[in-house]
């Protein structure tokens, strides 16, 4: 989906199209699965976009990749913070880790954060793709990180589940004390309203979650098919967040108007 927005005070939907993605469903599970949504990128930026606009890409969850770092006070730089982040990537994904662009929340290395990367090779091509069309990558943002700072106001006086659902896969986090305490990509299918109790049960057992502890609420968000205000909880102790629209940022350049790929 490609969004174009205007304003500054106040954000606003200028126009919008969404893009049919053709790909190989064998293709799509390998190591570069963006390419055929990065085609079709680059075929629809040139007549979307207008030159000299900057581009936000919001990035699919089935692209990114979330570790939660422990707490480590002594770490006293950005230097420091990013070394840790990456030698924590490559412990939990190997050596493949290594090509990879990361970033950390800004939250205190005294609190456990949360760190987010994506390929290299993908980064490089989002920004000949932007070049090839006459605008600015101005930023490249994980879905899970603009979605929860998006409802931030919304999830930071509950302890809840925090569930991100596009086709194919849910990204599941708990949220607590203001912050994110956990984050885990599950394959979901077609009848993902029915299995997310039970994959939201599974997440408190490996978070060995007992008591009071356990989140009795749920929110979630559907990128590509906000839930009405009148939709009916998906299932016990579920309820649906019904924020239609993820604000994103715009620049400080009142000509500029930002747009979002967000990979569904």
């Amino acid at each position: 989906m490609l969004v174009r927005t205007q304003g500054l005070l106040r954000t606003e939907v200028a126009a919008a199209e969404v893009f049919t993605v053709a790909g190989d469903d064998k293709a799509a599970e390998g190591s570069r699965a963006w390419e055929a949504p990065l085609a079709t990128l680059r075929t629809a930026l040139p007549r979307f976009a207008r030159r000299g606009e900057a581009l936000t890409v919001v990035l699919s969850n089935h692209y990114s990749h979330y570790i939660l770092l422990p707490a480590l006070p002594s770490l006293s730089s950005s230097e420091e913070d990013d070394a840790y982040a990456r030698h924590t990537f490559r412990e939990v994904y190997g050596e493949a880790a290594s090509a990879w662009t990361v970033r950390v929340s800004g939250d205190s290395p005294k609190v456990a954060r949360v760190a987010s990367a994506i390929e290299d090779s993908l980064l490089d091509a989002l920004q000949r793709a932007a070049r090839d069309a006459g605008v600015r990558l101005e930023s490249v943002q994980p879905f899970l990180m603009t979605a929860y700072n998006a409802f931030h106001s919304e999830l930071a006086r509950r302890t809840a589940w925090f569930a991100l659902y596009e086709p194919g896969r849910v990204c599941i986090s708990l949220c607590s004390r203001g912050g994110l305490h956990s984050v885990r990509g599950c394959p979901a299918g077609d009848a993902w309203r029915t299995e997310l109790p039970l994959l939201l049960d599974r997440e408190a057992r490996l978070q060995e979650l007992e008591g009071e502890a356990v989140p009795t609420q749920a929110f979630v968000f559907h990128p590509s098919q906000a839930l009405p205000s009148t939709a009916r909880p998906l299932g016990d102790g579920l309820a649906p967040l019904t924020l239609a629209e993820i604000a994103l940022p715009v620049t400080s350049h009142a000509q500029d108007l930002a747009m979002a790929l967000v990979g569904i």
